[in-house]
């Protein structure tokens, strides 16, 4: 079966978070056929499935193949559970993210085990679209657990390419850090502000403060690095209620997030925030937080980068930039088992939208890729 019919019956797999239905099951029934010894690794509910050949793992595929939920189906123009093609193009929930890269992936680990190619695995997981606490993670530890070592390679199929497919590969990503802010106040009717400390305008002081602080210590114009974009803080949520609209809040919440590279610190944003907060609020404030995700970054002139942009420049003739922008992905808990990891996949436009498609013709090209990157490493 070629990366286009499997990628068909993916789609056709209801595999909203945390449920696999049945992907997992198509995914083990095509490796085990191919000769992959497959093993379901299941935690809380979400099912994960690990497949491996006769020799220790070398090369990982990793991926999810569980999705988003389609919001309201009417809107999309096929429906998004049936994959339908049109126009050189396949629609539905997870064409783009990402059950193109399993389709190509699943077929490469099959020509590959068909060629006497070992050392290579597959790692696939239906809960990466929502907590992932039970996913990637969860095989991680148990590959820790059971004295797993680092494996030299790992890439992950997440839609990476912006304009062009092959145009990015990820080679890191930002840290994640979210605070979750609280001030308090007393409450008072608004027509008499001096009987009561309104903590809204004390929390949006802080906020101020907070982004000019950040950006006198890390400059954008000086401190974007070659590997990563400057730091970035976002309030993202902000909850007072008096009660009424004549009535000054008790309390009001904020919460921000850092997006943070190698070069700040969790010890330096904490302190920063907890300054602001004092001198805005002196003790009547409380904190606490979050750490989604640390920053990390495969070097440059590693095997597996070479490898892959080579492997790019043979498909598409086109040279692939490296980056470390966007959001967190599976590759913060896989970084832990292995030595080097990218994310290549195909154009991002349309994951998570309505009428989420994918070029057929790259999901071909995606394969081809793979499989050229892993004959340039396993020989």
């Amino acid at each position: 079966m070629d990366s286009i019919e499997l990628l068909k019956k993916l789609i056709c797999c209801k595999s909203i978070t945390p449920q696999e239905a049945g992907a997992l099951d198509l995914a083990e029934e095509i490796l085990s056929a191919a000769g992959f010894t497959c093993r379901r690794l299941p935690s809380n509910g979400v099912d994960n499935l690990w497949a491996t050949d006769d020799k220790s793992p070398q090369l990982v595929f990793a991926g999810h193949v569980d999705v988003v939920p389609p919001g309201d189906e009417n809107s999309w123009k096929f429906p998004p559970f049936e994959a339908t093609e049109e126009d050189g193009y396949i629609y539905g929930r997870g064409a783009t993210d990402m059950k193109s890269a399993v389709a190509a992936m699943l077929q490469t680990a099959c020509r590959l085990r068909q060629d006497n190619i070992e050392g290579v695995a597959v790692l696939l997981t239906a809960d990466e679209e929502g907590p992932a606490t039970d996913g990637t993670r969860h095989v991680v530890e148990w590959w820790q657990k059971n004295g797993g070592g680092k494996i030299p390679f790992v890439i992950v199929g997440e839609p990476t390419c912006s304009d062009c497919f092959g145009d990015a590969i990820k080679i890191g990503r930002r840290g994640s850090l979210t605070g979750r802010l609280t001030i308090l106040g007393k409450q008072a009717h608004v027509a008499y502000p001096h009987r009561g400390d309104n903590p809204t305008h004390r929390l949006a002081a802080v906020i101020n403060d907070l982004l000019e602080q950040i950006h006198k210590k890390w400059p954008p114009n000086k401190t974007a690095k070659v590997d990563f974009p400057p730091i970035g803080v976002q309030m993202v949520r902000f909850i007072a209620d008096g009660g009424a609209d004549n009535i000054i809040p008790d309390k009001a919440e904020a919460t921000i997030n850092f997006r943070y590279s190698p070069h700040e610190t969790v010890e330096e944003l904490k302190e920063l925030t907890k300054m602001c907060l004092q001198r805005a609020a002196g003790d009547n404030w409380q904190y606490e937080w979050t750490h989604g995700a640390k920053p990390f970054i495969t070097k440059r002139d590693g095997a597996l980068i070479t490898a892959l942009q080579e492997s790019i420049d043979e498909v598409c003739g086109v040279q692939a930039i490296l980056s470390t922008g966007g959001g967190t992905s599976d590759g913060r808990f896989l970084r832990i088992m292995c030595e080097q990891l990218v994310e290549f996949g195909v154009v991002n436009k349309t994951m998570h939208a309505i009428d989420e498609c994918v070029e057929i013709a790259t999901v071909r090209q995606l394969a081809d890729i793979y499989e050229k990157t892993a004959r340039r490493l396993l020989g």
